[in-house]
Formats: structure tokens, sequence, C-alpha cells
């Protein structure tokens, strides 16, 4: 195993296969705010399911279904930037993609004779910083630098990586001849 650019990424070979791990970018502030609002939303979630279970009101129920979506939603948000991580396997031509610790995130195969265009591409700041926040580290799947077309769907994997470090990965699986055709 190599680990590369502080921990961030390692890179797993053997014979047969090559695996790629990615850390999730971490942001502390995050992590610390939905912890702490878990932890609310746990407290007000646990008197409405028992008032749900009690009377089996539908006003119990409209409170029960709300808080827990959100509790999901940001159950989700807060493991990924705690745990998140992407695993890149590389076997026999076939390239699996799996979020690792991202709730309801499936593993995504793609043939690589299939793949389309495989670039580096910084990701544009908007004008409204909150934007950037929220696709960095609130979007799980529509942040990163490293992309390719498949299907004609454009596959973004890499928020955690700099340019450089991107690059280095691109050219790492064009020298194991992973990446044939870019």
């Amino acid at each position: 195993m190599e680990l590369l650019f502080d921990g961030k990424v390692s890179i797993i070979q053997d014979n047969e296969e090559l695996e790629i791990r990615i850390k999730a970018p971490k942001n502390w502030f995050l992590i610390i705010f939905f912890g702490v609002y878990l932890l609310g939303l746990s407290i007000g979630l646990i008197p409405s399911i028992y008032a749900f279970l009690k009377d089996l009101n539908l006003v119990a129920l409209f409170i029960f279904i709300p808080f827990s979506l959100f509790y999901l939603f940001f159950l989700r948000i807060f493991l990924w930037n705690l745990t998140g991580l992407e695993i890149l396997r590389f076997q026999n031509g076939q390239f699996l993609f799996k979020r690792k610790n991202a709730l309801f995130a499936k593993q995504e195969r793609f043939n690589l004779s299939e793949v389309k265009e495989f670039w580096v591409e910084q990701e544009k700041k908007s004008p409204l910083l909150l934007l950037y926040f929220k696709r960095k580290y609130l979007s799980i799947k529509s942040f990163g630098l490293i992309r390719f077309y498949f299907d004609g769907k454009l596959v973004k994997f890499g928020a955690s990586l700099n340019e450089r470090e991107a690059n280095y990965i691109v050219s790492f699986l064009k020298e194991k001849n992973i990446l044939k055709n870019y």
C-alpha cells in the first residue's frame, strides 16, 4: 500500500487489480455543527416516536416524518464529512466506483472502453461563496476534480484533491496502461 499526499490518497496494487482510495474533504465546522444538530434532532425525535406509538395520531406522524427525513439527510452529510472515502477499483477493463460512508450511495460500474474524455478540471468557484461551499461540502456527488463522461453522464470524483494531486492520479493510471485511450 502506498500513501500519497499526507495520507489523503492510498494506492493498493496487486497483480489483477488496482485500488485507489481518496478521503473525502473534511470540514471540522460542519462535523461539529451537524454532530450537535443530530444530537438535538435525536432528542426531538424520541418524544415524537413515543407520541406516535402511544396515540397513533396524525400530528405526531407529521412531526415524525420531517424529523426523520432531516435526520437522515444530516446524518449522511455528517458521516461523509467525518469518514467519507471514494474507492476506485480497476480490474479486467472495469472501473468500480464507490463512495464509502455516504448513506444511500450505490456502487457504480463503468466499462473502461466506453469511458470518454478522462480529464482534470478545477471546480469553478461561484461568485456566491455559499453556493461553492454547498457544492463542495454538502453535495456528495456533484463535486470533484477528476472527471469523465460515461453514457452521456458527467461523473466527478476527488473532491479533496488539489489540481496537482489529481493530475498525478491521472498520469499514474496512464502509466499503468489502465487509461489507454487518453
